[in-house]
């Protein structure tokens, strides 16, 4: 979910695409919280502080960042999250751990294709 951060009614509407997501997207879509247009700061109707306290309502693992599609500040690491996200959703509860252990699910920003399994799973 992206908001204008120099557009207070983009960031109140949040609520509104969060009931759609719930209502029409899978039970474990991912989600993050970008806040987009911080090369116009000068202009912020919305604070940094009240985007993160949202993201911290859509979902646990929500990632929360601020972007710029202009100068391209944090656009990679917004991609990076949204896949990581879903990969943590879609595979959280599909790994089975060895009785007694947990399963960590990390994902490798470099890429790579490896896939490997001993108390944790690394999607490389």
């Amino acid at each position: 979910m992206v908001y204008d951060i120099t557009d207070r009614k983009s960031f109140e509407n949040l609520d509104v695409w969060l009931k759609d997501v719930k209502e029409f997207a899978e039970h474990n879509t991912g989600i993050i919280l970008a806040g987009n247009k911080v090369d116009l700061a000068d202009n912020r109707a919305v604070s940094t502080e009240e985007g993160r306290t949202f993201s911290q309502k859509l979902d646990k693992d929500a990632s929360f960042l601020e972007t710029s599609a202009k100068n391209a500040s944090n656009v990679e690491e917004a991609f990076q999250s949204m896949v990581e996200a879903i990969f943590k959703k879609k595979f959280e509860n599909q790994i089975e751990a060895p009785k007694g252990e947990t399963v960590t699910l990390t994902v490798d920003k470099k890429g790579g294709k490896n896939i490997g399994k001993k108390g944790k799973c690394n999607i490389l």
